[in-house]
């Protein structure tokens, strides 16, 4: 998946393989990689069910989760634009 914008671009491959950060205007770009022989950070399931017993563990002890909803629900955003954008051939604006 690939996210232009205004602010910089984000390339995804593969949900747990790379992302590529590149800000506007800067010329150097960040790499996040799952090293080779790290098998659990390279397996989406495994990251998932990581992300749930953190989220389920915060919850039971009435703690803040570990990544707010906001998040996700700019997450939401994001994939809606992307849809939209594909479906018409244009760019869509994100708040």
């Amino acid at each position: 998946m690939e996210v232009n914008g205004t602010a910089g671009r984000v390339l995804v491959e593969d949900t747990v393989k790379r992302f590529t950060f590149s800000r506007a205007g800067d010329e150097v770009r960040e790499v996040w990689e799952a090293g080779y022989l790290n098998d659990i950070g390279r397996e989406f399931h495994r990251t998932f069910d990581g992300h749930a017993d953190a989220l389920l563990c915060a919850l039971r002890a009435g703690e803040e989760p570990p990544v707010h909803a906001r998040a996700g629900r700019r997450a939401l955003a994001l994939a809606h634009a992307a849809i939209q954008s594909f479906q018409d051939g244009a760019r869509v604006a994100v708040q």
